[in-house]
């Protein structure tokens, strides 16, 4: 089946269609109670660098050595910085670039709920510690 579907679905479909069997999935127990608890964000050095997301686009042009092309919305800058200060990223900004990410574009790529922080949690890295971390593991296992 997952031949047929790859054939079948655009990359920037597959989020859709995971979020729709969920929602079913949801759907069909509705006399059980369900937490519905989201990510926000995942990232990890096992990423699939030919999915249409920000990160494995960057990660994809530091490997390469090329150059990404991304839009002007703000709120991924400070992470470009850093992969340009530390890896050697290079990037050009475009006030329409024509790829779009695999969930259609954001204004920005993080979340300002503290709402975790009722239930006890306290990061104890900044999500551009993490990522760069990851992707240091990344770049071991790919160069």
């Amino acid at each position: 089946m997952r031949r047929r579907l790859n054939g079948w679905l655009r990359p920037n479909q597959h989020y859709g269609l995971a979020k729709l069997a969920s929602e079913g999935r949801h759907r069909a127990l509705s006399k059980l109670t369900i937490i519905d608890l989201r990510l926000f964000g995942l990232y990890s050095h096992h990423i699939v660098l030919s999915a249409g997301f920000l990160m494995n686009e960057v990660v994809r042009c530091v490997l390469d050595g090329t150059t990404l092309v991304t839009g002007p919305v703000v709120g991924k800058f400070e992470l470009l910085e850093a992969f340009r200060d530390r890896f050697g990223l290079t990037y050009t900004i475009d006030d329409a670039p024509s790829i779009a990410g695999a969930r259609g574009s954001k204004p920005a790529y993080f979340s300002l709920s503290r709402k975790a922080g009722t239930l006890g949690y306290a990061p104890t890295r900044t999500a551009l510690a993490t990522l760069i971390e990851e992707s240091e593991a990344l770049f071991r296992t790919k160069r």
